[in-house]
């Protein structure tokens, strides 16, 4: 008896549809896909820049361009500064603000006693002069140099002298340059006033207090003497232990060049090459102004 074929099924067909209906699709995807991506670009929107409030017409951002640099006078404010530098240096310039209120202007001074070994001084020249001490003999001024009218004084004993005093000055702002001298003299005849004064050297003084005390203590003579060169904003100072003919040929030159007078520039140079006062020194917002004196222990140990 013969066998019957067995019949193939119809799920196996299904299948094999199915496979090939997901690969036409997958292919189709993927055909999409390329053709989209070449086809496709990215477009961003431009910002704008802000209108201008009251216009219709954007603000243009314009590119910033540095001006060239001009070497040439660039050079020419450095060696100028440079200059400038050297000559304060060389002649000791010190400067400082001063502090005003309406039309005046106030000067604060220090005046410090220093010790030097085996070497008299001012305070040692008016050691000999002083009749006392204590008694206020001695007057501080600060004047216009060469011109009269009231300034500003105090008086002074030898006592506070010797310990240290600061005193602040006040005198109308100057509308020019002026030379102002601060003094110390003696002022028997209560003049307050120290300008018209005798100067001579503290030698010269100190011969004549040895050779006759009384008599040359009953003259008034100026002691120490500093020129201050005050304008409305600051003061100036500069050095007084340097009197050669050079340097007061530069010194003079730059006094003038401020504003000074020929008379002026040269009164404080008599006065200065005379009494040889140390120079001024700056501390803090003061004026320091040294009065030596020879040290106690020299004279021990010479003995």
């Amino acid at each position: 008896m013969a066998r019957k074929r067995p019949a193939k099924s119809g799920s196996g067909k299904q299948k094999i549809s199915t496979e090939y209906l997901l690969l036409g699709v997958l292919v189709i995807g993927i055909a999409f896909v390329i053709l989209r991506g070449k086809n496709t670009t990215i477009s961003m929107q431009a910002e704008t820049p802000p209108a201008v409030e009251g216009q219709g017409n954007p603000v243009q951002v314009l590119p910033s361009h540095q001006p060239p640099v001009d070497v040439r006078k660039y050079q020419d404010e450095l060696n100028q500064q440079r200059a400038q530098f050297a000559q304060a240096r060389s002649l000791g310039l010190k400067s400082m603000p001063l502090k005003s209120q309406g039309d005046t202007v106030t000067i604060p001074l220090v005046f410090a006693p220093n010790k030097v070994w085996c070497q008299g001084g001012d305070l040692d020249t008016m050691r000999y002069a002083a009749k006392s001490d204590t008694n206020k003999e001695f007057l501080i001024t600060l004047e216009a140099i060469g011109r009269g009218g009231k300034n500003p004084f105090v008086r002074t004993s030898l006592k506070e002298l010797q310990k240290g005093v600061s005193y602040s000055f006040t005198i109308p702002k100057p509308k020019d340059t002026t030379a102002y001298g601060v003094y110390i003299c003696t002022d028997g005849r209560k003049e307050n006033s120290c300008q018209r004064k005798g100067i001579e050297t503290h030698s010269q003084a100190s011969t004549e207090l040895a050779e006759d005390p009384n008599k040359a203590r009953s003259e008034d003579r100026v002691f120490f003497f500093q020129n201050l060169v005050i304008d409305s904003k600051k003061v100036e100072a500069y050095r007084t232990d340097d009197f050669s003919s050079d340097f007061q040929r530069s010194i003079s030159s730059h006094l003038i060049k401020k504003g000074l007078s020929a008379s002026e520039v040269q009164t404080a140079w008599k006065n200065n090459t005379t009494l040889k006062s140390s120079p001024v020194d700056r501390r803090k917002d003061k004026i320091v102004l040294s009065l030596p004196y020879n040290d106690p222990r020299c004279i021990q140990a010479k003995k």
